[in-house]
């Protein structure tokens, strides 16, 4: 139940499998509004706007989801103004199309209401329906449309685009008219069109240069997305394939696309094929080049024009983190298969080193190389936190003990001893999907203490302390994330914090500030 701010109306939602909202007028005790919705089980809270203009309902649903009731309804066939008329709702439906019987969004500037379609319309209903016609979008079916200070209009689609767009002046061209005068992308993310797997992004890592960071995930792209202006800079396909040419079987050189071919989809789903779906990323530090670990087991490697040069294939599941060492000799790659993969590089060609490393129990889930990359530590599903010696490819045992004063390139392990005190109570092992160290102290010295950044299932990026020893130790939370976050990666200058969203596909970027 929720009181309007000028205490005249009050919402009350229903239990049920479809419930009704009910709007009441106070003095009369009389319902001026009712409807039901789309919400699921019932409606546990509700709230007015600042103006009284909209109800924002939450359903009691497993995924919460959330309503907002306006004076202007659509939907499928469906689009209604509504009018308070003293102590009655009084709607006039509008008339509806072939070009707008699906409306999945709507913005009221003035007198003046949009809305987006479900294909690819946005409708002025004081004039006539016009396409935004993008021969380069994924998917323009619109989902949401905002007014700037202006009069343009920004317009969101389902295909993680932003569209600028402006309208026609009512006598531009016909009298009484209006439409689309132009419109251009201003921004786009991922988006995979699967229908039975997961749409996810995985992948994040920060460039070299500091000034781009690239990100992967099911949409078979790559996407280089500049820091500064938060755009896009370039989108490489992951969809192709090469075939073997003179070099030992699985590592296949000369992976041009120009020579190569596209993948057909899976044919049992019609979804893109795990080979062209990126699941993490790395860039070494000197070449500038680009490692892609994909959901089958296929890594992809560009030269720093993010023109392809090698396709590798031989672990048998999902890549989960691949990197290059301090002075770029290996590449070394962990897999769901809960092995270890270990390649020289000269510069030129990739080859194994030796034989999988199989001491995992488990899938392999993260690693780091220490500060002169002679060594590793690995973690996996099974909790173990491992030592290896790369040089000779074996475990050590007694490597808790040896290197518990070594010097860790990084530190995106979730186990050990400095990140102890990331856990929360009753957390089941699983629910931190990812963890990064800063580069430098907080003040630059050699005494001071790091930061860690986390994300977790519950779509929460925290900041700790490093080393973090305590139990319940204390973090700083950010919120923004509307799905499980899956990566973390701080800038080089330590400035900056960059958090990839699993399926709302999403890159945050987060303003770090220090406090001494």
């Amino acid at each position: 139940m929720a009181f309007s701010h000028d205490r005249k109306l009050v919402a009350t939602g229903e239990v049920g499998p479809k419930p009704f909202l009910h709007i009441w007028d106070v003095e009369s005790l009389e319902p001026v509004f009712s409807s039901k919705f789309v919400l699921e089980k019932g409606i546990c809270c509700c709230a007015f706007s600042p103006d009284n203009e909209l109800v924002a309902c939450a359903a009691i649903n497993d995924d919460h989801n959330v309503a907002v009731v306006s004076f202007v309804t659509v939907g499928i066939k469906h689009y209604c103004h509504w009018k308070i008329e003293g102590k009655k709702l009084t709607k006039t439906k509008g008339k509806v199309s072939r070009n707008n019987c699906l409306l999945v969004s709507v913005i009221a500037d003035g007198d003046r209401v949009l809305t987006g379609s479900g294909e690819n319309y946005l409708t002025e209903w004081r004039g006539t329906s016009n396409p935004i016609l993008d021969e380069d979008s994924v998917c323009l079916s619109i989902r949401s449309i905002d007014c700037l200070v202006d009069g343009t209009f920004l317009v969101g689609t389902l295909g993680s685009e932003i569209y600028e767009v402006t309208l026609w002046k009512e006598g531009k061209f016909s009298p009484g008219k209006t439409g689309v005068d132009s419109f251009k992308k201003i921004n786009c993310g991922h988006y995979a069109p699967n229908q039975k797997w997961l749409n996810e992004v995985w992948g994040l890592v920060v460039h070299p240069d500091g000034e781009h960071i690239l990100s992967c995930g099911d949409d078979a792209t790559l996407r280089v997305l500049h820091i500064a202006s938060r755009t896009a800079k370039a989108i490489i396909s992951l969809n192709f394939g090469v075939k073997a040419i003179n070099v030992r079987p699985r590592v296949y050189m000369n992976a041009d696309r120009r020579e190569g071919y596209m993948l057909a989809p899976d044919p049992a789903t019609k979804d893109l094929v795990g080979s062209a779906k990126g699941r993490c990323l790395c860039v070494s530090e000197k070449s500038h080049l680009v490692g892609v670990g994909c959901l089958d087991g296929t890594i992809r490697l560009f030269n720093q024009d993010y023109v392809p040069q090698f396709i590798i294939k031989h672990a048998k599941k999902e890549i989960s983190d691949i990197k290059f060492s301090p002075d770029e000799d290996h590449l070394i790659v962990a897999s769901h298969d809960s092995h270890i993969y270990v390649y020289n590089y000269n510069g030129e060609t990739f080859a194994p080193t030796y034989r999988p490393i199989k001491k995992h129990t488990s899938a392999v889930l993260h690693f780091d190389f220490s500060k002169d990359g002679s060594f590793i530590h690995s973690t996996c599903r099974s909790y173990e936190l491992l030592f290896f010696e790369i040089n000779l490819g074996k475990q050590m045992t007694s490597g808790a003990t040896s290197l518990r004063n070594e010097l860790w390139h990084t530190w995106t392990v979730p186990l050990g001893w400095p990140v102890q005190g990331i856990w929360p109570d009753f957390s089941d092992g699983t629910d931190i999907n990812a963890v990064d160290r800063s580069h430098e102290t907080v003040d630059g010295s050699e005494v001071n203490y790091r930061l860690l950044a986390t994300g977790d299932d519950f779509g929460m990026v925290k900041i700790f302390k490093y080393p973090s020893l305590h139990k319940n130790s204390v973090y700083v939370k950010g919120t923004g994330h509307s799905s499980h976050v899956t990566n973390v990666r701080f800038g080089l200058a330590d400035e900056r914090l960059f958090s990839a969203g699993g399926e709302d596909q999403c890159i945050l970027q987060w303003r770090v500030i220090k406090h001494l």
